[in-house]
């Protein structure tokens, strides 16, 4: 954590991203330990697409990300700890009353992912891991010819409300 943050001239912010998983408090104090900013807690029903199918089946065991938030609260606290580190929520937070429930539960924030690409046109099929092959065209790719055709700021626009509307 230490080299990270050194790396560069202790101006960025260290968050590390682990699964939720049944021992996620342990492995959060661990993280918090060792100076990292933010512990990043990905629950199991996330998943855009953007990853091969291989990786959740091999990888992928988890807990729901509300008892994962939960526990490593309260593991946290309990090592006097809580206040070193945030705690943000990810994996299967897809509206309001997921963000709410991740809070109380003792979440600092939270991560959109899905729900966010959904917004830009994402149909969800699971097949941006290879490079175009979407009926869309891949929205999470990382092909250049592909990003360029989205244009976040038009759709912020047209989700917003008319009178709260950036061009209004």
């Amino acid at each position: 954590m230490r080299s990270l943050k050194e790396a560069t001239e202790w101006k960025k912010p260290v968050f590390v991203k682990i699964a939720a998983v049944h021992n996620v408090a342990a492995i959060a104090a661990g993280i918090a330990r060792s100076s990292a900013d933010a512990v990043v807690i990905d629950g199991f029903r996330g998943g855009t697409g953007t990853a091969p199918p291989r990786v959740f089946r091999d990888h992928v065991g988890g807990i729901p990300i509300e008892a994962a938030i939960a526990a490593v609260d309260a593991k946290l606290s309990e090592q006097g700890i809580r206040n070193e580190v945030s705690v943000i929520a990810s994996g299967g937070i897809r509206d309001s009353a997921d963000v709410t429930k991740a809070i109380a539960l003792g979440a600092d924030s939270v991560y959109i992912g899905t729900a966010a690409l959904v917004s830009l046109g994402c149909r969800v099929c699971g097949s941006c891991y290879r490079g175009g092959l979407c009926p869309w065209g891949g929205i999470a790719t990382q092909r250049e010819d592909l990003t360029a055709r989205i244009d976040p700021r038009y759709h912020v626009q047209e989700r917003l409300e008319p009178d709260t509307r950036l061009d209004a």
